[in-house]
């Protein structure tokens, strides 16, 4: 029976969603979060492989309003 690998498609989604939250934000934001991934050696469109870097940034950034930011997305 075939197998499908839905991994990729997964990623395409979750990137797709990353791009509307990022287009979102002004380009200073923009500009300091894809600076403060550079720190661990990622881009934006790596975000869905460490959320947890990504979450971390956005709480430093944003303090508690991160949340607003997330579900406003």
């Amino acid at each position: 029976m075939f197998q499908y690998d839905y991994r990729p498609l997964n990623n395409m989604l979750i990137k797709v969603g990353m791009d509307k939250l990022f287009s979102s934000l002004g380009t200073e934001d923009l500009r300091e979060i894809s600076e403060r991934l550079m720190v661990y050696d990622y881009g934006l469109s790596d975000c869905y492989k460490r959320p947890d870097i990504l979450c971390k940034i956005l709480k430093d950034i944003y303090g508690k309003s991160y949340v607003r930011l997330i579900t406003a997305s």
